[in-house]
Parts: structure tokens; sequence; C-alpha cells
């Protein structure tokens, strides 16, 4: 494939190497100029690329001729920088004995101690604190069994308080009802107290001793339901009502 460039140089595209021709001289036309710096590198290797001028010929009848003395890979590793350095060399056999590996016996072996001296402190230290863990867990537990044990006597202390609290209500209760009946008798009592004395006065001038007797008894009931009105009272007072 033929293309016209620029400056008069003719460019031709033959399976990805594009190779341009220019007017040259005669003793250039037997060698190839080529510029490595303007190809790509991969890893230091120069590669050919179909974008970038690769060669130049100098005949136009020999378009296709690629002559493998007109390219110098200048950049190319050369034979002795491949050379594979042999094992068995001196410098080699230092290298690896300098290696942290081949220290002394001496110190490979106080590094040993060392290193079982830390595991050994690692595994008391662990220990210690496995066994401060289980005592500082017992002596929870002991605690949580004695507050166990408080909480349910509190809990039946609480039911004793609970079922005398129940009956003294029901004394109360009771008591409260004597309350009425006696301020209901006491009431009647105070009603009918002038109409008792009159009775008595009569009954002291017109009876017996056994009537006398009983209506000393009678006031004495009645002097008794008085006292005991003024006692509620008092009660009723000191309890702030009620």
């Amino acid at each position: 494939m033929y293309c016209e460039t620029a400056h008069g140089t003719s460019s031709f595209y033959t399976g990805g190497i594009a190779l341009h021709m220019s007017p040259v001289d005669s003793d250039q036309a037997g060698t190839a100029q080529w510029d490595p710096s303007s190809m790509p590198l991969v890893d230091d290797i120069p590669l050919l690329s179909p974008d970038s001028p690769n060669g130049r010929i100098s005949a136009p009848d020999d378009l296709l001729s690629f002559p493998s003395a007109s390219f110098k890979l200048d950049s190319s590793p050369s034979a002795s920088d491949l050379s594979v350095q042999d094992p068995h060399s001196a410098s080699a056999l230092t290298e690896v004995h300098d290696l942290p590996c081949n220290e002394p016996p001496a110190k490979v072996k106080a590094r040993r101690s060392q290193n079982r001296q830390a595991q050994r402190r690692f595994r008391e230290r662990k220990q210690q604190q496995e066994t401060s863990l289980l005592t500082r867990l017992q002596e929870l537990q002991s605690k949580n069994d004695e507050l166990s044990l408080l909480i349910t006597s509190l809990k039946q202390a609480n039911c004793v308080l609970e079922s005398d609290k129940a009956r003294v209500y029901q004394e109360v209760e009771l008591l409260r009802k004597w309350r009425r009946k006696l301020f209901g008798l006491m009431s009647k009592l105070v009603q009918e107290d002038e109409m008792a004395n009159d009775q008595l006065t009569t009954i002291s001038r017109s009876c017996s001793n056994t009537c006398w007797r009983r209506g000393n008894e009678y006031l004495r009931l009645m002097v008794t339901m008085q006292t005991l009105l003024s006692l509620f009272d008092d009660l009723q007072l000191a309890s702030g009502g009620g």
C-alpha cells in the first residue's frame, strides 16, 4: 500500500510495519536509520508500533525487503546482562551464610529460650487472669445468693404485713361500726337524760332497796356511755378525723 507524505517521502504499510522512503545518497543506501527512542517500551524492551517510523530503505524497487542488518537494537539487553548467577559461587555462598536463618546456634538457642520464656509468662498471666475472674465470679455468685435469700425473706415479711394490714382493716371497720352504734345510744340517752333523772327521783322515793340498786346501775351505765363517747371523740381528734 503506497501513500504520499510530506517532504517528498513515500510511506508503505506492510504487515503492521510502516516503511518510509526518502531520497538519500548512494553512500547512505546500504544502512537503515532507526531511532529506538521513538518506539514504546514494555519492561525496557522496545516494541514496534504501526504508528511510528521503524526503518528506511534506499531503493524503491526493494520495498518489501527487510534486511536484518539494517536495524540496531541498542536498547535490548546484552547476553552478559542476562547471565545467571551460579549458586555454587563464593559470593552466593556468602549471601546464603549471611541470612538470619543461618545464625550461630548459641544465638538461635537464646532466641528460642526467650520465646519459650515469653510464652510461659503469657500463659501464667492468662492463668492468673482466669483464676481472678473465677474468684470474682464466685464472690458475685455468693452475693447474688445472699440477695436472693434476702429478697425471699422480705417477700415473706411483706406477706405477713399484708395479712396484718387486712386484719387491722377489719378490726378498724368493726370498731367503726361499734362507734356508730355507741353514738346512736349515747344520743338517745342524752335525749332521755331529763326523763331518766325524773324517773330515778320517783323510784328513789317510792320503791324498795332493790329498785334503788337498779336505778343506780342504770345511772352508772349512763355515765359509762358518756365516758366512752368522750373517749371516742378524743381518739377522733388525735387521728385527724374519720
